[in-house]
């Protein structure tokens, strides 16, 4: 079985990389996840964890928003 992508943390949109593209993404993982996952299908739930607790929930925000501004 191959290995799973590597993923940076708060790449929402799987795309390999994170940074502004991946704001959209993550306030739908946050307010409609249904959707989301819709959306990205094969992207694991856990890179919206950026707080490292274990569930993607609104306790993640600010430390996405640290983590775009580079203060992460």
């Amino acid at each position: 079985m191959p290995d799973a992508p590597d993923y940076p943390l708060g790449d929402v949109n799987c795309d390999f990389v994170f940074g502004f593209g991946d704001i959209n993404p993550f306030v739908l993982l946050l307010t409609d996840r249904l959707a989301w996952a819709t959306a990205y299908p094969s992207c694991p739930l856990l890179n919206g964890d950026i707080n490292g607790d274990g569930s993607v929930n609104f306790e993640d925000l600010n430390p996405f928003i640290a983590l775009l501004s580079g203060k992460h």
